[in-house]
């Protein structure tokens, strides 16, 4: 399994290239859209000819027109002949309702948007050119149709994959939206993996919220549920996900707690 980081902007460049040098891991997941500018070369230089893979973040695909998708696909591709991502990754979820930016990713209705959402991914799929794996949410609460029912069903009508995301799943699953276990008989089909950490956003209330937050270590519940999916499937990638707070010895300690051994670069 290769082992890596998530690359999201200048700030965290010094860190990771830490982390390259002294074989802590050895891919970089790139959040490709803060990078599209850059040029590919200086990003090859910073590498070292560490693998990378591709995420993205700010594509909306489901609500943007479709030019604007068409010169984004363009400038990721021309980036990906370059750098030869391991895989490329998207989010399923709407972040624009009614013309405003919402101020939080919103989840689909699993309940009646395969179809819509089908063609919509089918669609930028192919002005990528490439299978994309989507990360699953991380759900706030449940719905009739089950997230890990939803996406068999998507993957089955366009092709597409799982980016598995232990720590959404887990978060999931403590919110009462969905039992961990509904992802198992699926994370078969997902050879890329994500883990990071998660926050109490509503102690005060009476029905407690977790969500994503990516600042804090990866929980022990998150490394239970990671090492309990992880015995029966074979794993390509996991990319430890630090977007804030972020040290070197931070990723470290995540990176042993999950049993990656710095010499040999296995787990």
């Amino acid at each position: 399994m290769k082992h890596g980081v998530n690359l999201t902007g200048p700030s965290n460049v010094r860190t990771i290239q830490r982390l390259i040098r002294t074989k802590s891991i050895n891919f970089v997941e790139i959040l490709i859209d803060n990078f599209l500018h850059i040029d590919a070369g200086k990003i090859e230089d910073f590498l070292e000819g560490t693998p990378c893979a591709f995420h993205i973040m700010q594509s909306h695909f489901l609500t943007r027109n479709k030019a604007d998708l068409k010169q984004l696909a363009a400038q990721i591709c021309l980036m990906g002949n370059r750098l030869k991502p391991l895989y490329y990754s998207d989010h399923l979820a709407y972040f624009w309702l009614k013309g405003r930016k919402s101020s939080m990713s919103v989840e689909v209705n699993y309940d009646h948007d395969l179809q819509k959402i089908g063609k919509a991914l089918a669609w930028w799929q192919d002005r990528l050119g490439s299978k994309i794996y989507l990360e699953n949410f991380p759900s706030y609460q449940a719905q009739k149709e089950s997230q890990a029912n939803f996406y068999q069903n998507l993957f089955e009508l366009t092709g597409s994959g799982l980016l598995f995301d232990v720590s959404n799943a887990t978060i999931a699953e403590l919110n009462g939206a969905l039992p961990f276990s509904a992802w198992l008989p699926i994370v078969s089909q997902a050879p890329h993996w994500h883990i990071g950490g998660y926050v109490l956003s509503s102690p005060a209330k009476a029905k407690p919220l977790y969500v994503d937050s990516h600042d804090q270590p990866v929980s022990d519940a998150a490394i239970v549920n990671f090492s309990r999916a992880r015995s029966t499937n074979k794993v390509a990638t996991l990319s430890v996900e630090w977007d804030n707070n972020i040290s070197f010895k931070n990723w470290e300690r995540d990176l042993v707690r999950l049993g990656f051994n710095q010499e040999t670069n296995v787990v």
